[in-house]
């Protein structure tokens, strides 16, 4: 569970580490460079900015900043996100474990864009969020840990994040959304096809 032991405030702790291993150790894997991202928080009554994004779409959410390699959190949003019953704090960490799948992408330079790049972040999300599924492997005996409720919160937040309908092609209806990261999730990183 991601915050086991001190409430929300965990999640911007334990969640980005176990990011960080994660795409580092994949990185070594395949040969390629990953450089990790700095989460910055911030409050929507003075919310982060970044260069070509505008404001509206930074506030209350988490979003990648490739212009200084950053996640930008709203606090505003983590909290209510992790204290909701329906949510919880692994809906937050599906959302950061997003500003991660986008930094890999910006870095692989990841030629897609718009719907088809929002669903690869999903299927990337998927990849991590099966690397935490017990048993641990024995090096990581003390790693971060998916719970039995966790997969339905990242399901939860991820039919929240969809689109409204089938012809907005925005971020991917919540079928689209699910079925991307359920390919990450079973089939790993190969299974997102990123060229």
């Amino acid at each position: 569970n991601p915050n086991p032991t001190g409430g929300p405030s965990d999640i911007v702790t334990l969640i980005p580490g176990d990011l960080d291993r994660y795409w580092a150790e994949l990185a070594a894997t395949i040969g390629a460079a990953f450089q990790a991202p700095e989460l910055l928080r911030f409050t929507d009554d003075a919310p982060a900015a970044c260069e070509g994004i505008p404001e509206e779409a930074i506030v209350q959410n988490v979003v990648y900043c490739a212009a200084t390699n950053q996640i930008l959190i709203s606090d505003d949003l983590g909290f209510s996100l992790a204290e909701d019953e329906f949510t919880g704090d692994m809906s937050v960490g599906y959302l950061i474990a997003q500003g991660y799948s986008e930094a890999v992408q910006t870095q692989r330079g990841a030629a897609v864009s718009g719907e088809e790049r929002v669903l690869q972040n999903d299927c990337l999300t998927g990849t991590w969020v099966a690397d935490i599924v017990p048993p641990l492997p024995e090096d990581r005996a003390e790693g971060l840990l998916l719970s039995a409720g966790d997969l339905d919160e990242v399901a939860i937040i991820a039919i929240l994040r969809g689109d409204e309908s089938g012809d907005q092609d925005l971020r991917g209806t919540a079928f689209d959304k699910l079925a991307s990261f359920r390919e990450g999730f079973l089939n790993g990183f190969s299974a997102c096809r990123l060229d």
